[in-house]
C-alpha cells in the first residue's frame, strides 16, 4: 500500500476543483439535460400527432382510386345526355326554346 502524501497549496486546489465541479459543472449539465428532455418530450408529441393524422389522411384517400371509374361514367352519362337532348330537339322540332 503506497500512502500519497500532498501539501496544502495541492489540497486546496482539489477542493476548489471539486467544488467548482459540484456547483457550477453539474448544475449546468443538469440544467442542458432538462432542456434537451423538454425538446425530446416535444418531438415525441409531435410524431405522434404526424402518426395520428397520416392515418387519418390515408384512410380519407382511400376512395381516391375509384375517381377513374367515376370519371368513366361521368362521360357515359354525359354522352347519354347528348343524346337525349337531341332527340328532344328534334322531338320539339328544333327550335332551341
Amino acid at each position: 500500500m503506497v500512502i500519497v502524501a500532498i501539501g496544502t497549496g495541492p489540497a486546496v486546489v482539489w477542493w476548489l476543483g471539486l467544488a467548482l465541479v459540484v456547483l457550477v459543472v453539474v448544475p449546468l449539465v443538469l440544467f442542458l439535460a432538462r432542456d434537451i428532455i423538454l425538446a425530446l418530450a416535444e418531438i415525441r408529441r409531435y410524431s405522434e400527432d404526424i402518426l395520428e393524422h397520416g392515418v387519418g389522411l390515408a384512410g380519407a384517400l382511400d376512395p381516391v382510386p375509384e375517381l377513374a371509374h367515376t370519371r368513366e361514367l361521368t362521360q357515359v352519362a354525359l354522352g347519354q345526355f347528348a343524346q337525349l337532348a337531341a332527340g328532344l330537339k328534334r322531338l320539339f322540332g328544333g327550335t332551341g326554346r
